[in-house]
């Protein structure tokens, strides 16, 4: 189950980004759920839920992996900028902690 990160798109260019489902780990009071566009692109493209629901169920089984495979992906990905959640946000501290 390796993780996914996207290479970008044409609206923010070839910049890498790596998503979690949203509403799944959004809050749920948070002010843009209703009209999340993310919702709807995971509605409609299913490749693309699969890949954000993928990278969630990783980090839930072995966040070692998930970091290990993270790590990897930015070495191999080499960019200038990296974009957290396309999709999704922030599941827990552990992740919050992976990020700094």
């Amino acid at each position: 189950m390796p993780i996914h990160i996207s290479k970008g798109n044409s609206k923010i260019g070839n910049i890498p980004s790596l998503s979690f489902p949203p509403h799944d780990t959004c809050a749920a009071d948070v002010p843009c759920r209703r009209l999340c566009y993310a919702w709807r692109v995971s509605r409609t493209r299913p490749t693309v839920r699969a890949a954000w629901q993928r990278n969630l169920d990783l980090w839930n089984a072995d966040p070692l992996q998930f970091r290990k495979e993270f790590r990897e992906a930015l070495v191999e990905t080499p960019a200038r900028y990296f974009r957290y959640f396309v999709a999704g946000d922030i599941p827990d501290v552990g992740f919050y902690n992976l990020m700094y």
